[in-house]
């Protein structure tokens, strides 16, 4: 007859007890293992900081150049010929003179008219409000060389006596204008000419 074998249950319990300890043992050992891997690898290499786009660089400016003007200005409120206000005039004239008068003139034709008829004294220097200022508070007067002229206009601008001209700083300004006031460009000698010839034919100056 065969009989059983059995394990004594004092030996099954102790088989059983402990294999929570090996669980733990062996999870204990993976964390060591993968702690251990982690210490091994190299250090990861620093972010390299994205670049900053290049500034850009500004495009050159042309310098602007500011007109000839000076900050003297006559005070008269008459012309010394017809007796208009210059001050109002969009063709004003000023003129320092070796007398060491400055006087205001409404037109051209007044002024070559006084330099004609005032042997005494000769102007020194001559200036002529920019057409596209002369409303202003304090208009720019420029130089008779320096100013691009417009003759032969339509009429008559603003204020002044014929014949019919205009000053501008730029040629630029001088071609827009001339959509509005006809005439064409001219330069300082070539002005000085048209207005001597209006004044022999009006029989003001031989």
């Amino acid at each position: 007859m065969m009989e059983n074998h059995q394990e004594p249950n004092g030996q099954k319990q102790k088989s059983t007890a402990a294999f929570p300890s090996v669980l733990i043992a062996l999870v204990a050992l993976a964390v060591i293992a993968f702690v251990g891997w982690k210490l091994l690898q190299p250090p990861p290499a620093p972010p390299v900081p994205a670049e900053k786009p290049a500034a850009a660089t500004p495009a050159p400016t042309t310098p602007v150049e500011t007109p000839k003007a000076g900050a003297e200005l006559a005070t008269n409120t008459e012309d010394p010929i017809c007796g208009m206000n210059p001050q109002r005039s969009a063709q004003r004239v000023e003129a320092k003179f070796t007398d060491g008068k400055l006087l205001a003139f409404d037109s051209l034709a007044c002024y070559y008219e006084y330099v004609e008829k005032d042997t005494e004294a000769a102007p020194v220097r001559e200036r002529v409000v920019a057409y596209d200022t002369y409303k202003n508070a304090e208009p720019l007067l420029l130089e008779f060389s320096d100013a691009v002229w417009l003759i032969g206009l339509e009429r008559p601008v603003s204020g002044a006596m014929p014949p019919g001209a205009a000053a501008f700083r730029t040629e630029e300004d001088a071609r827009k204008a001339m959509g509005n006031l006809g005439g064409r460009v001219a330069t300082a000698a070539e002005m000085k000419d048209y207005v001597y010839q209006y004044l022999k034919d009006n029989g003001v100056i031989q």
